[in-house]
Formats: structure tokens, C-alpha cells, sequence
């Protein structure tokens, strides 16, 4: 004989079941269901059903499509036996991906809970409200695939029209919708310079290039009372995202197919900055020198980013080729090795020069240089000239440019091919044939990058007026500005004493000292 033991629910002793309220809003506009009606529906649902929500989760913007979000938070509480129940406003709340709905409401399930809709009639104890339940997540699933596919298709329209991925107001920018409310008739869509804030983007850009940071910047940004397209505040993150993205230089980031992550959640680094439709405000030079102190400021300490002296970042011990930081000696300032100061004798046997003595070096450097090259001759004394170089790199960036094309047009007529004949290619061989041509193509396209450093490798008399500003207006310039300009003129100041105590001597070495034996970056572009 089988006994079949029933186990009492809470209503039985009169007791209310404990559950938890989970709210979601979703980032598809249709259904932005407020969390209001959302909250005030399960509310009401545990009233009828005898329910006790002991917790809400809610989730403000959050897609259903994975389950990287704070239903999680909700699982974890069921499986710690804080609740014995989730419920929703709708199942699809739950999620809307097949998958992840497999797995996590089988984690709710195997440790006795469930998951209930407050609008939904779908018993999950009996067969009945499981099969319900399982066409309402298929539904789900349904619409979210379909949604899906409108989003690719209106975004390979943007793509092909040269527009943002995502229509969205962009600062500096008066956005003409695609629609227009005030018609009611369809029209180009477009961005055009906004004339109210056109100056102020300009500035922005100018006043990075001179040496202001971020949060400077953000702070500037709100005193003359300028918001995001939001209505928030400015702040450096923000800032930086927006100044980095390229849109004010005319141009649009595009996730690149290769990314490892696939379909990446938030920022993802692998992008490509292409032409877009909008006028750009700034121009190409400025977004070149833009990019160049990017790199530059990511590869200097912090602490280096607000210079104290006009060398601040670019001294160099001579014996460990490690930096030489700013230090006092008996209240005079100066460099000091840091490998020295961290490690000791075992270290680095160290190096210490005076501030004043390095200045003096470096101004006496600038008046030598800005001499020889006025006085230089024409054509370089030993027969070459870095031009040689450069019309070597243009050469080869012709024909790397060659391949480039090539991969893409074989890249266009695979995925043609695909379309028109779905069945032609067995499982993995077009996604194969695929990725070896994207990542070929990613890997010319790098190549066409270090081509084109080269060819616009700077050389000495390039810098002739700045090196002649420099020396006009030095005592006028901040400190900042001095040191902002010298990295602009100097590599690298290698401070050189064999013996402590003893002399230093200070070896300067010029930005453009690469540009006379520029073939090993050739050489590099080429491997």
C-alpha cells in the first residue's frame, strides 16, 4: 500500500506564505508598464491568495532577453529560505530568454519554491498551469525574438543611412527625428550643429588640447549651465565617454564582429570609429591631436597628470631607465630615482638632480635646436631623407589598402551568397569562413594604422615654430603649460650621474629623433 503524504500549505494554519515581489520595466517603449501598476497588481494578488511580500525587487530599464539583472537577487533569496514564492506581474516579467527561464526557474523549483503571475491564471502544481505557464514563456520568447529582428533591421537601415545605431539626441547636436510631430509626415533623419552650442563644443575640444582634464572640463561644462541630453550633469566619466565616442569629429562607433563577447552588455572596446552623416565641428587635425594625448595621458601616472615642475613625467634615470620623480634634498626639489627610493641600493644605485639645474638644461636645449634647424641645410648631409621612408609607407599602405579591399568585397559576397542560398553552406562553415576574413580584415586594417604613422612621422623643422613659441613666451606660460608643450618637443630626459655624490649630466632626447631611423617602425608595420 502507498501512503501519500500532503504537506500543509501556510493557509492551512491560517499563516501567510511569504514571497517576493519582483518588478521589472522593460527597455522595449511598448511595454514600459509603470512599477507602480506592476507593484499594485501583486499587492492586490496577495490579498486574494493570502500572501505576505516580504521583499521587492525591482529592475528599472532592464531587458528580459538575458538574466543579468537583479532577479537573481530574488533566486537567491528563495534558495536561502527567506521566501517560498516569486511573483510577477506577468511571466514574461520573469524573462524572455528560453534558455535562462530553463535554468533559473528550475533553481527556484528544486528547492521547493515558485513562480507565480498576479494577471496570469496558471496554477504551476497542477499539469494544467505548467503547460500555461510554458505557452505564456514561449509567447514571451516570440515577441522577443521578433523585437529582435526589427532592432537588426531598423539598425542596418541606420547603418547604411550613416546614423547612430540608437536614435538619440547627441550634445551639440539639434536632432531632426525621422518623424516629425509638428507635420506628422515622415522626413530625412538628421543631425545638424546645434549654432546655440557649436562654440562651446570647439572650446571643449581646445581647451582639452591645452591641457585641461576631464573633471575640469565636466565642471566648465556645468557653470555655464550646459546639461547632458538628459538633463544631468556633466561629470568626467560621462564626458570622457562622449568626447571619446567621435561623434563631434563627424564620426560613429561600430561594434566590431570579431568581439569575443558577442552581443556585449554596456561598453565594449571592440569598435571601429567610421564616417558618419552628421557635420562634424571639429576638425580631422583636432581629433588626430585629440587621440594622441588620449594615449598620453593613459600612459602617464596620475599623479604626473597635474605637473608640479615643466619637466613633471618626462625624466629618466640613466642607469635603470626607470622614472625619476620629483623628490626634495635638504628642501632644494628635484628627480630621484624611484626604483631607488622603493628598493633601495639593490635596486638602482640612483640618481638625484636638481630641479633648477634640469630647467636650465632643457631651456638652454630648446635655444640650440631652434638655431640648428633654422641654419639647417635643405637635404639631410648623408643623402637620406626621412621622406624616403615616407613614400616607402605610402607605397605599402597602397597595397595593404589593395587587400583590404579585397577581404571586404569576398567578406560582402559570402554573406550574399548565405542569403540567397541558406542551405549551400554545412553547420559552422560560413560562420568559419566568416570570422577568418573579419579578423583578416581587422588585422590590415591595424597594419594601414601603423602605415599611415609613418608616413606622417614628424620632422625636426616640423616643430621649428613651436620651438620658437616656446622660447618667446616662457615666462608668460603656467607650469602646465610649459609641461604640456615640452612633451610635445621631448621623448625623454635621461638624467645620467655614475657616482653619488658626483655630476649629473642631462641627455635630452627630442620626439622627433625616431624620425631619422624610422625603419624599424616600417619594419614593424610590415610584420
Amino acid at each position: 500500500m502507498t501512503t501519500i503524504t500532503v504537506q500543509p500549505s501556510a493557509d492551512t494554519f491560517g499563516e501567510l506564505i511569504p514571497a517576493i515581489g519582483y518588478i521589472r520595466v522593460s527597455t522595449w517603449k511598448e511595454e514600459k508598464i509603470s512599477p507602480e501598476l506592476q507593484k499594485t497588481s501583486i499587492e492586490d494578488w496577495a490579498k486574494r491568495t493570502r500572501r505576505r511580500i516580504v521583499q521587492w525587487v525591482v529592475d528599472l530599464d532592464a531587458t528580459g532577453t538575458n538574466f543579468h539583472r537583479k532577479i537573481m537577487k530574488a533566486i537567491a533569496a528563495i534558495e536561502a529560505g527567506k521566501a517560498r514564492e516569486i511573483a510577477v506581474w506577468k511571466f514574461s516579467r520573469f524573462g524572455r530568454s528560453r534558455h535562462g527561464v530553463a535554468i533559473n526557474l528550475t533553481r527556484v523549483e528544486k528547492v521547493g519554491g515558485q513562480l507565480y503571475s498576479s494577471t496570469e491564471d496558471a496554477d504551476p502544481r497542477t499539469a494544467t498551469g505548467r503547460f500555461t505557464r510554458g505557452v505564456l514563456f514561449e509567447v514571451a520568447a516570440f515577441e522577443a525574438d521578433r523585437i529582435g529582428e526589427q532592432w537588426k533591421e531598423a539598425h542596418e537601415y541606420r547603418r547604411a543611412a550613416k546614423l547612430p545605431a540608437m536614435g538619440k539626441p547627441r550634445f551639440g547636436y539639434l536632432w531632426h527625428k525621422r518623424y516629425d510631430p509638428v507635420t506628422g509626415v515622415l522626413q530625412k533623419e538628421r543631425y545638424e550643429a546645434d549654432p546655440e552650442l557649436r562654440d562651446i563644443v570647439a572650446e571643449l575640444w581646445a581647451r582639452y588640447l591645452n591641457g585641461s582634464g576631464f573633471k575640469p572640463l565636466a565642471a566648465w561644462l556645468n557653470s555655464l549651465g550646459c546639461t547632458t541630453t538628459r538633463g544631468g550633469i556633466w561629470g568626467q566619466e560621462n564626458l570622457r565617454y562622449y568626447m571619446d565616442s567621435g561623434f563631434a569629429a563627424g564620426l560613429l562607433r561600430r561594434h566590431r564582429q570579431d568581439c569575443p563577447r558577442g552581443k556585449h552588455q554596456g561598453q565594449c572596446n571592440y569598435y571601429d570609429l567610421v564616417p558618419g552623416a552628421q557635420e562634424a565641428i571639429i576638425s580631422d587635425e583636432t581629433w588626430k591631436e585629440y587621440q594622441e594625448r588620449r594615449k598620453l595621458v593613459a600612459a602617464t601616472p596620475p599623479r604626473s597628470r597635474l605637473p608640479s615642475t615643466e619637466v613633471t613625467g618626462l625624466t629618466r634615470c640613466g642607469q635603470c631607465t626607470g622614472a625619476a620623480t620629483v623628490s626634495r634634498s635638504r628642501g632644494k626639489p628635484g628627480f630621484r630615482c624611484a626604483r631607488r627610493t622603493e628598493y633601495g641600493a639593490d635596486g638602482c644605485i640612483g640618481v638625484w638632480a636638481r630641479g633648477a639645474d634640469v630647467v636650465a638644461e632643457v631651456l638652454e636645449w630648446l635655444s640650440s635646436v631652434a638655431h640648428e634647424i633654422d641654419n639647417a641645410p635643405a637635404t639631410a648631409l648623408d643623402g637620406h631623407s626621412p621622406n624616403d621612408d615616407r613614400a616607402r609607407a605610402a607605397r605599402e599602405r597602397a597595397r595593404v589598402q589593395t587587400e583590404h579591399a579585397k577581404v571586404e568585397a569576398s567578406l560582402t559576397r559570402l554573406a550574399v551568397d548565405a542569403a540567397k542560398n541558406p542551405d549551400k553552406y554545412p553547420p559552422g562553415v560560413f560562420e568559419a569562413a566568416r570570422d577568418e576574413l573579419v579578423a583578416e580584415r581587422h588585422q590590415l586594417s591595424e597594419r594601414i594604422s601603423a602605415l599611415v604613422e609613418v608616413e606622417e612621422m614628424p620632422e625636426a623643422d616640423d616643430y621649428l615654430p613651436l620651438l620658437v613659441g616656446v622660447l618667446d613666451e616662457w615666462e608668460t606660460l603656467t607650469v602646465a603649460e610649459r609641461n604640456l608643450i615640452l612633451r610635445k618637443l621631448i621623448r625623454r630626459i635621461v638624467l645620467h650621474q655614475p657616482k653619488r655624490p658626483g655630476p649629473v649630466t642631462v641627455a635630452i632626447v627630442p620626439v622627433w629623433e625616431e624620425a631619422r631611423h624610422p625603419e624599424q617602425r616600417l619594419h614593424a608595420a610590415k610584420a
